[in-house]
C-alpha cells in the first residue's frame, strides 16, 4: 500500500465513503454496529488512540466494562465491511479496512479494485516508457481516470506530469517552435489536484516546474517548498525537485537525488538517463558516459540515450568527422520513434493533439531534426565551408528553433546573432533554455558580456 500523501484519501473523502456505507443494507439495519464503524472512523480522522472500552462508553455506558461486546461488534463491523466491498462497493474509490487488534485503529486508502485507479496505475506503467505513444495512452487512461472519479486528486497530479513529460520530449524531438500547449495544460491539471487536495505534492512539484519554464523562480521555490512542507521524503526523492535544485544552483543537492534514486533503482533507464544529464551538465563526461551505458536490455539504443551520447562526444572532443552522420541518422531514428506514431492518433478522437503533429506537408527533411547541432559537429570535425553553407541555408528556413540557430551562429563565428537567437529561443517555451547558465553546448558564449544578460541565466 503507497501511504505517502499523494495516495491516502482526503478526510472528506473517507467520510463520503463511511455514509455511501452505513446507508448500505450490510450496516442500515444495524444500529450498534453503525454506531461502532463511524465512532472509529471518526477518532482515526481526528488522530485520536481508541481503546477497547472507549467504544462502548462513548455508545452505551451499561457496556463500558463489557470487553466481549466490544470485541464481538467490531468483528461484525469488519464482516460487513468485507461484504460491502466483496458486492456493492467492489468499485468504490476509497476503501476503508479495519483491521484485527487492540488498537481498533481503521485504515483507508484508494481501492485499488477501483476502475478509476486501475486506469490510474496502468497509466503510470505508460508514463515510464519515454516515447510520444506512451505518453499518449498514460493520457488517454487518465482522462478515463478522471471521468470515472473527478474528485481523485492523483489522477489529475499525474495528468500534469504527463504534459510536463510532453513538453520535455517535445522540446528534444521537434524542430518547429513552441510549447503547442503543453505548458499550460499541466498547470491546469495540477492546479485541479491541488483544488482537490491542497496536500498533492506531485501537483505542487508541476507547478513548480511550470513557473519554472517560465522562468518565474520564486514562485517556482514557494511551489516547491510547499511540496516539502507537505511530505519532505518524496520531495527530496524527486527527480523535478533535483532539476530545479540544479537550476538555481545548488548543483550538487540535485546530483544526489540523481544519484541516489540510480542507486536505488540500478534497472531504470529513465532515472539513469536524467542521471547521466545531470554528470553532463556538471561537465562529469566519463562518469555520464559510464552511467548511460551501465543498463542492459531493451531501452539499449533508445534514441535520447543515443542523443545525449552524442553530446557527450561532441564536449569531449570524440565525436570527429563522423558526428554529422551520427546526427542525421539520429533523426531519422527519432522519427520512426518518437513521430510517426503520433499519427495514428488523429483516429483517436478521445486524445487532443494538437494539429501541427498531423501536418504531413513537413517543411524540412526528417532526417535533418537538429540543423544547428550538425552544424556545431561540422565545426568542430574542422568542416568550416560546410557548416557555413548550411548554414546560409538554415537561415532562409522559416519555422525553425530559434536554439538550433543560435547553435549554428555560434558554430560560424556570429556571436552576436546566436546570442539574439538564444533570447527568442527563451521565449519559444524551451523548457531547456533554463539551463543555459549549465548546458556545455554554449561554452563558447560565456565570457560574452551580453551571454549573462540572457531571461535563463541564474548566478
Amino acid at each position: 500500500m503507497d501511504t505517502s500523501a499523494e495516495n491516502i484519501p482526503r478526510d472528506a473523502e473517507v467520510l463520503s465513503q463511511l455514509d455511501r456505507m452505513l446507508a448500505s443494507p450490510h450496516f442500515k439495519t444495524s444500529a450498534t454496529q453503525s454506531k461502532v464503524f463511524r465512532f472509529v472512523v471518526e477518532k482515526a480522522l481526528a488522530k485520536e488512540d481508541i481503546k477497547e472500552t472507549h467504544i462502548f462508553s462513548e455508545i452505551d455506558e451499561g457496556l463500558a466494562t463489557r470487553s466481549h461486546k466490544a470485541r464481538a461488534n467490531a468483528s461484525l463491523v469488519r464482516r460487513k465491511i468485507k461484504a460491502y466491498y466483496e458486492n456493492e462497493g467492489k468499485d468504490d474509490l476509497v476503501r476503508i479496512d479495519f483491521p484485527p487488534g487492540p488498537a481498533y485503529k481503521p485504515e483507508f486508502f484508494y481501492n485499488i479494485e477501483a476502475e478509476a485507479v486501475r486506469a490510474y496505475e496502468r497509466a503510470l506503467a505508460y508514463q515510464k516508457r519515454l516515447s510520444t505513444w506512451a505518453l499518449s495512452e498514460a493520457e488517454y487512461l487518465l482522462g478515463i481516470a478522471i471521468r470515472l472519479a473527478p474528485e481523485y486528486a492523483p489522477s489529475h497530479a499525474a495528468l500534469a506530469e504527463t504534459f510536463l513529460l510532453r513538453l520535455i520530449l517535445d522540446n528534444i524531438i521537434r524542430r518547429e517552435p513552441g510549447a503547442h500547449g503543453w505548458t499550460a495544460r499541466a498547470r491546469e491539471s495540477a492546479r485541479a489536484a491541488v483544488r482537490l487536495a491542497p496536500e498533492s505534492c506531485l501537483g505542487h512539484i508541476v507547478l513548480g516546474m511550470v513557473w519554472l519554464s517560465n522562468r518565474k523562480w520564486n514562485p517556482a521555490e514557494l511551489e516547491f517548498s510547499a511540496a516539502m512542507e507537505i511530505d519532505p521524503e518524496n520531495t527530496k526523492a524527486s527527480l523535478w525537485y533535483g532539476a530545479f535544485l540544479m537550476t538555481i544552483g545548488r548543483i550538487d543537492e540535485g546530483l544526489q537525488i540523481a544519484k541516489s534514486k540510480a542507486t536505488d533503482d540500478p534497472g531504470s533507464f529513465q532515472i539513469r538517463l536524467v542521471y547521466a544529464l545531470f554528470l553532463y551538465v556538471t561537465r562529469s563526461y566519463e562518469e555520464a558516459m559510464n552511467v548511460l551505458n551501465e543498463v542492459d536490455g531493451v531501452e539499449l539504443g533508445h534514441p535520447l540515450q543515443l542523443f545525449l551520447g552524442a553530446l557527450i562526444d561532441m564536449a569531449t572532443g570524440r565525436s570527429g568527422k563522423t558526428m554529422p552522420r551520427r546526427l542525421r541518422d539520429l533523426s531519422t531514428q527519432m522519427e520512426e520513434r518518437f513521430a510517426a506514431p503520433v499519427t495514428s492518433l488523429r483516429f483517436r478522437s478521445d486524445i487532443d493533439v494538437p494539429d501541427a503533429w498531423f501536418d504531413e506537408e513537413s517543411p524540412y527533411d526528417s532526417s535533418d531534426r537538429f540543423p544547428g547541432l550538425e552544424i556545431l559537429s561540422l565545426a568542430q570535425a574542422g568542416l568550416a565551408e560546410e557548416a557555413k553553407e548550411k548554414m546560409a541555408a538554415l537561415r532562409k528556413q522559416k519555422s525553425l528553433k530559434s536554439l538550433q540557430l543560435a547553435l549554428g551562429y555560434m558554430a560560424t563565428g556570429n556571436e552576436g546573432r546566436a546570442l539574439a537567437s538564444l533570447r527568442r529561443a527563451c521565449g519559444e517555451g524551451d523548457i531547456f533554455m533554463n539551463w543555459l547558465h549549465l548546458l556545455p553546448l554554449f561554452d563558447p558564449l560565456r565570457k560574452h558580456p551580453r551571454f549573462r544578460g540572457l531571461p535563463g541565466i541564474i548566478y
